[in-house]
């Protein structure tokens, strides 16, 4: 019967582990904040709001292919068109993620505080970075803009204090990386 996982409803429960959401779960609000262990995330097949395709270790929002919450093992399906806001915030033990084609926007603060995250591939078709999206990613030593973004929120990679190279593709229309600068 339950219906709402409310925001903070399991913040910083770092001995959880493996969350399973049932069926009759319709609205959620960023109930895993802190919660540094949890690997495995599982949404009965019977919801009609949500799901985890793919065994993703997350939560899609099905109608608008949203992923809104990650684990530490979130693997993004394909068929994801939007990472929503703050859905990897404060992962900090996530060291690298693969954004497949798919994704047209990175929501604000999406994986922001992800302290260990080195690696991140943008792909081509991404149109959208959200504010401070990667902020404090302090790790994070290098990104490519690619041609397809054409809109970049405020600061998104402000507190990446190990940021040495912020590369343009050069077929962008909107953005460019000149010569003399990182």
């Amino acid at each position: 019967g339950l219906t709402t996982l409310k925001g903070s409803a399991f913040q910083a429960c770092t001995g959880l582990t493996r969350m399973v959401i049932p069926s009759s779960v319709s609205h959620i609000e960023s109930p895993f904040t802190g919660c540094d262990n949890l690997t495995e995330i599982i949404v009965d097949s019977a919801n009609t709001t949500y799901d985890s395709r793919e065994n993703c270790n997350a939560i899609i929002e099905t109608k608008s292919d949203t992923l809104m919450i990650s684990s530490l093992n979130t693997t993004i399906p394909s068929t994801v068109k939007k990472i929503d806001v703050s859905a990897f915030h404060g992962c900090e033990r996530l060291e690298k993620i693969v954004i497949p084609k798919g994704i047209k926007i990175i929501s604000a603060n999406a994986f922001r505080g992800c302290k260990s995250l080195k690696s991140v591939s943008l792909p081509e078709g991404l149109e959208q970075i959200g504010h401070r999206a990667f902020q404090d990613c302090t790790a994070l030593e290098s990104i490519e803009i690619p041609a397809s973004v054409t809109d970049i929120g405020q600061a998104p990679f402000a507190g990446c204090t190990s940021l040495v190279s912020i590369k343009v593709h050069s077929d962008n229309t909107v953005y460019d990386s000149r010569e003399d600068c990182n």
